[in-house]
């Protein structure tokens, strides 16, 4: 549904769901930082994914571009970003009943969200986006195309803590910018 949102943008505005995007809505809210293509990265300062082997040890693996501005499936998960730049959702926090908003909709918008119902002991959701979970948790995966690991990998024998956090690029890997 995200590239179809993509198409109607396009249509609508007369202009690449990626130049509205960064005009309507990056740029007003100062994300210089957030981008549609991997190579308008200003620079080298980026997350790299990796996976846990079964002896443990971990193993970075080659990032895939399959998504990017251009691509059909762009505006699915083609945006790169990074803590500083998630501006947006203090934007969404102060400007809930703002009539200047530059996103509109929100408390409609943060009215959505999913529980995860699984064997996980702990409270987790997830909603645009977002996913919460109590670690150690086998609910890490719920968001991938991997699914939901029945084994705790990270922090086995840690005490219990609030995880908050994005697949990110569902599209191309896991991809966060540092």
């Amino acid at each position: 549904m995200h590239a179809v949102a993509g198409s109607v943008i396009e249509k609508q505005s007369g202009q690449p769901w990626y130049e509205f995007l960064k005009e309507r809505i990056l740029e007003p809210l100062g994300m210089h930082r957030t981008v549609t293509n991997r190579t308008k990265l200003p620079d080298g300062n980026a997350a790299e994914p990796y996976v846990v082997l079964d002896d443990y040890s971990l193993h970075r693996q080659k990032p895939v571009d399959t998504a990017a501005d251009h691509t059909l499936m762009g505006s699915a998960g083609s945006v790169w970003s990074n803590v500083t730049d998630m501006k947006w959702a203090k934007a969404m926090l102060d400007r809930i009943h703002h009539e200047f908003s530059v996103l509109k909709e929100i408390p409609t918008i943060t009215s959505h969200k999913t529980n995860i119902t699984t064997s996980s002991i702990g409270e987790n959701m997830y909603g645009l986006g977002f996913a919460r979970a109590i670690i150690p948790s086998t609910e890490l995966g719920i968001l991938s195309l991997n699914g939901p690991q029945r084994e705790h990998v990270i922090g086995r024998t840690s005490r219990p803590r609030l995880a908050l956090y994005h697949n990110g690029d569902f599209v191309e890997g896991f991809e966060a910018e540092g």
